[in-house]
Order: C-alpha cells, then sequence, then structure tokens
C-alpha cells in the first residue's frame, strides 16, 4: 500500500542532500526548511552571501540539528555555473526555484548580452541542470 502525502509530515530524507536554488528567501527558504526538518542536508543556492547566512541561521534556529550549508550561485551569470558546481559532491535532487523580476530599469543585460530575468530563470536554470546532471544520483529535478 502506497502511503497518503501529508504535506504536515515531509517523508524522511536522512542521507539525502538537496540543492535549492534562491533557498535564502520566500518560496524557497521554506522549501529548505522543510527538507531541513526532514532530516536531509539542504545546500542553499544564493548570490548573497549575507542573505544566505542570515537564512541558514533561520533554519537551524527553527530546526535543531539542521544540516544546511551555502553555495554561492549567481543564475544570471552564466561562465560562473561552473565553478560553482565544482563545490558539490553529489546531489539527490535539486529545487530549481530561484527567480527575478525587476521593474526598473525596463530592461537590463547581463555581461553576455542576455535580458538578465531571461538568463536568471530560464537560461540559468537550464545551464545548471546540465551540469548537475552528473551528479544526480537518480536525476530527480523539480522546476
Amino acid at each position: 500500500m502506497r502511503a497518503i502525502w501529508d504535506v504536515r509530515r515531509v517523508p524522511r530524507a536522512e542521507g539525502k542532500t538537496f540543492l535549492v536554488t534562491g533557498g535564502n528567501a520566500g518560496i524557497g527558504y521554506f522549501v529548505a526548511e522543510q527538507l531541513a526538518g526532514s532530516g536531509a542536508t539542504v545546500v542553499l543556492g544564493s548570490r548573497s552571501d549575507e542573505k544566505a547566512a542570515a537564512a541558514m541561521d533561520s533554519i537551524r534556529g527553527r530546526v535543531p540539528g539542521a544540516r544546511v550549508r551555502h553555495l554561492r550561485l549567481d543564475l544570471s551569470d552564466l561562465p560562473s555555473l561552473k565553478s560553482s558546481v565544482d563545490g558539490l559532491d553529489g546531489l539527490d535532487a535539486v529545487v530549481l526555484n530561484a527567480g527575478v523580476l525587476f521593474d526598473e530599469p525596463p530592461r537590463r543585460e547581463t555581461a553576455e548580452g542576455n535580458e538578465v530575468m531571461f538568463a536568471t530563470n530560464y537560461l540559468g536554470h537550464f545551464a545548471l541542470t546540465g551540469l548537475l546532471a552528473p551528479l544526480l544520483s537518480d536525476g530527480a529535478v523539480v522546476w
């Protein structure tokens, strides 16, 4: 018989490692906190060292014994992704959550000439997934 899913009781995930892009804020933070509460090791992918540190402190304060760490990850900077991924040993899954929305100025471009929202929200995740594929034990990607 298959277990019934209960959002209030996430299945245990001891021994599993998850990368959550944008895990320092918003939905990504809550995903990271829930995964940490399930016993998983959580890697917060974030551009900001300060925001990631605050998120890790918060998770550790709410989840005693939480195993959480930061991976510097700027999805809008495609050339930097390889060196970010080189800092990982292995993953069981990745949650592609990070995203940006800018109102002003109306158009921003990356050094490569890509529009920043498109680069961050789509191109960066696409490139990251390709780089992570060899590290994903089960190939689990949640977008």
